[in-house]
């Protein structure tokens, strides 16, 4: 059996497994060819969302407790429209690292011959 990202069971390393590398190795990368952000974006999207939802919560019984009941109706809004913000940035931020491994894969494909 084997622990290996996509592993195929002809014992064969897969292509994948090469670029791969754990958290701290690449952390560790000083040439930058192993990418942290696709591995940690989901611990990123939860902090950003616990955070947004503490804010939104304590705002809500700020604006509940001094009276301003327009609170009920801005509060949860803003918290859809930031949290929505911050998911579609962060997807555009994960989709241009999976170009960029994409072409680095490309280019570092070896030449076909073409007859």
């Amino acid at each position: 059996m084997s622990y290996l990202p996509n592993s195929s069971s002809s014992g064969e390393i897969p292509r994948d497994y090469l670029d791969y590398k754990g958290f701290f190795r690449s952390l560790y990368d000083f040439k930058f060819n192993s990418l942290i952000t696709t591995k940690i974006i989901k611990v990123l999207y939860a902090l950003v969302t616990v955070l947004y939802s503490i804010g939104a919560l304590a705002f809500f019984v700020i604006l509940l407790s001094k009276g301003i009941i327009v609170g009920i109706i801005v509060i949860p809004l803003l918290y859809i429209i930031y949290l929505a913000f911050a998911r579609v940035s962060f997807e555009i931020l994960i989709v241009l690292f999976r170009i960029a491994e994409d072409v680095r894969r490309i280019a570092n494909r070896p030449p076909s011959r073409t007859e």
